[in-house]
């Protein structure tokens, strides 16, 4: 008896010795390493495997694999996986920034208004992707053709400086906003069939905003993903889907990077890019308008990916009730607590009474107002060439975050479910989120200015003073393409009219006509090769107010339209305060009718009527 009690205390000692032993390693790893011993082995075991020492796994994953979607459809409809279907549409920017704050609580009810309006069936991604342009010269957005003249060396030196103008405007970075909605479906049609009434009514919501929705078909949609995949990459976009039938490869293969890597807890590399993706924790706190605006602010590759998910108003009333009742019980059981110690039972932890408050709120909202509950997903991305830029953006983005009194969350070893969720496919494996009522997740606004940035003959006009981007814009595709230049006295608006003017002969075929008493545009005529017409008292040049460019009478309306515009300036020159008689003007329209009856019997230009045969006529 006494034996088997001694070897029972060995026993304890040695465990007790052993366990002191592992704590002392746990200890000895996470003070010279930052890891837990698990996450170390861990770690080794990975080392092992891509130095080809460990057993190989039969099932290895390929790049294209680890990129979460099955197929892309030439319309823009995107199979994520067996019945899951996705669309996306992007919408453009207003002036939220410029509206005073009663506007801006408009918009912020519009906004909401939108979130509501997705029913609990559908998955919505908000997708802001802002990252390095490509040298813009090569894909040649603002080239100018070349044209037969002796100014293509002006062309080339105006194309350079659109070009510098647009990376130093809002430094290289291009921004884009999507909205991304997936859908469970029996098949491509009934997808398509949801698809078409979903877009509808978001292009309405959005119209209610003064924003403009369209549809991006698969080519536009896989060059999205190519760019956020393959942000290392400096050549274009190039995809056919005639091409890829034929060579009978897939679409992953044109937007896969050279290859991922997931070895680390809390970041990857994608190709030669590291990149790094939190979830964003917002914490009960409440947010400004303002949050999303200095994100992305933030000068580098950065994307913030909101994923939105409603659900039914009663059965988030049930959510909120039950989580309500688990509060209540926990208050009651310090109280308990409380009164078996002898201390007041009015004095509770501070976490229950903020919870019950928040919750209670979050109720009544619920209840009184039109709020819906949304469990949300705030995912934000960093990505750079090397680890020290990406420390830099890290830091960047955490100051934005900690002003916000939010905090960000290190999702480790989750980072491969973290990408494709932040990538523009509609898909959220990475369990985050938390519930979010309608009116705190409008908070969130996707609008900061609008920006006019036509393509085609469009024009430089200057640049965006709060976003620093391009304005270009072509006035002949434009609502209401009159314009006029206000400002004070040397201010630049005789600049502006230059600059303009040049712009219209290096980039379009228009004609150009200056009215110029001051003889300030002569220089610039002459050295684009301009005609010079003077007209004054002493000039040898006039105008023909009765110059016509029909051959024929039988064009009625041209000739009625110049009788009317004679009658006029006739009016103008002797009608005196009271204006002609009609019969005066009667009788000036049956002379000008004769003069045009003897022009063309023999219309020359050399016979063009003149004023003074108006005068001899009418005497």
């Amino acid at each position: 008896m006494s034996e088997n009690r001694k070897s029972g205390k060995k026993t304890q000692k040695a465990k007790s010795k052993s366990a002191a032993s592992k704590a002392k390693k746990q200890d000895i790893f996470s003070k010279f390493t930052g890891l837990s011993l698990n996450e170390f082995l861990h770690l080794r075991h990975l080392k092992k495997e891509l130095s080809g020492d460990a057993k190989p796994d039969p099932k290895q994953i390929s790049t294209q694999q680890t990129i979460s979607f099955e197929k892309m459809f030439p319309d823009g409809v995107c199979k994520v996986y067996k019945n899951y279907y996705t669309k996306m549409i992007g919408f453009d920017d207003i002036n939220y920034v410029s509206l005073d704050i009663e506007d801006q609580g408009n918009v912020l009810e519009e906004y909401a208004k939108l979130i509501n309006s997705f029913d609990p069936g559908i998955n919505v991604e908000l997708f802001f992707f802002n990252r390095k342009a490509k040298d813009k010269r090569t894909d040649g957005e603002y080239g100018i053709t070349p044209r037969d003249d002796d100014f293509n060396d002006i062309r080339e030196e105006y194309s350079s400086m659109l070009h510098d103008l647009s990376l130093k405007g809002n430094s290289g970075i291009k921004k884009d906003r999507y909205f991304i909605f997936g859908i469970e479906a029996e098949n491509l049609q009934a997808a398509r069939d949801r698809f078409a009434a979903i877009e509808e009514g978001l292009r309405k919501n959005l119209g209610a905003l003064g924003s403009s929705a369209r549809v991006l078909n698969g080519w536009e949609r896989l060059e999205i993903l190519y760019e956020f995949f393959k942000q290392d990459s400096k050549e274009p976009f190039r995809f056919s889907f005639k091409e890829m039938a034929e060579s009978g490869t897939t679409v992953k293969d044109y937007i896969a990077p050279q290859g991922f890597e997931f070895r680390f807890p809390g970041r990857y590399k994608m190709g030669h890019m590291f990149g790094e993706t939190k979830y964003f924790k917002v914490d009960g706190a409440k947010l400004k308008d303002d949050f999303l605006q200095k994100l992305l602010a933030i000068e580098g590759n950065i994307s913030v990916s909101i994923h939105m998910k409603t659900l039914e108003p009663a059965e988030g009333i049930k959510l909120l009730k039950r989580a309500l009742t688990e509060v209540q019980k926990s208050k009651i059981d310090e109280q308990k607590k409380a009164v078996r110690s002898g201390y007041d039972m009015d004095i509770l932890p501070t976490d229950i009474v903020l919870y019950e408050r928040d919750t209670m709120e979050l109720l009544d909202s619920l209840s009184t107002s039109n709020q819906k509950l949304v469990w949300s997903t705030i995912l934000i991305s960093a990505f750079a060439r090397d680890k020290r830029e990406l420390s830099i953006l890290r830091q960047e983005i955490g100051s934005v975050v900690q002003e916000a009194n939010c905090t960000l969350i290190d999702l480790q070893y989750k980072q491969e479910d973290a990408m494709n969720a932040a990538a523009p496919i509609g898909i959220n494996k990475t369990g985050a989120g938390r519930h979010l009522t309608t009116k705190n997740l409008a908070v969130l606004e996707p609008f900061i200015t609008y920006e006019l940035n036509q393509k085609g003959q469009a024009l430089y006009y200057g640049l965006n003073a709060i976003s620093g981007n391009l304005i270009m814009a072509d006035r002949k595709t434009l609502r209401t393409p009159n314009g006029i230049i206000l400002g004070t006295p040397g201010s630049g608006k005789s600049f502006s009219v230059k600059r303009e003017i040049l712009g219209v002969f290096l980039i379009t075929d228009d004609d150009i006509i200056i009215c110029d008493p001051e003889g300030e545009y002569y220089p610039l005529v002459k050295a684009l090769g301009g005609e010079v017409i003077k007209l004054s008292t002493s000039s040898t040049d006039f105008l023909n107010p009765m110059d016509i460019s029909i051959t024929s009478k039988d064009d009625r309306e041209e000739l009625k339209l110049k009788s009317d515009f004679l009658i006029t300036l006739c009016d103008a020159i002797a009608g005196g305060k009271e204006g002609l008689a009609n019969d005066e003007k009667g009788i000036i329209d049956r002379c000008i009718e004769k003069i045009y009856d003897r022009f063309f019997e023999d219309p020359v230009p050399e016979k063009m009527p003149i004023l003074e045969d108006l005068y001899n006529e009418l005497i």
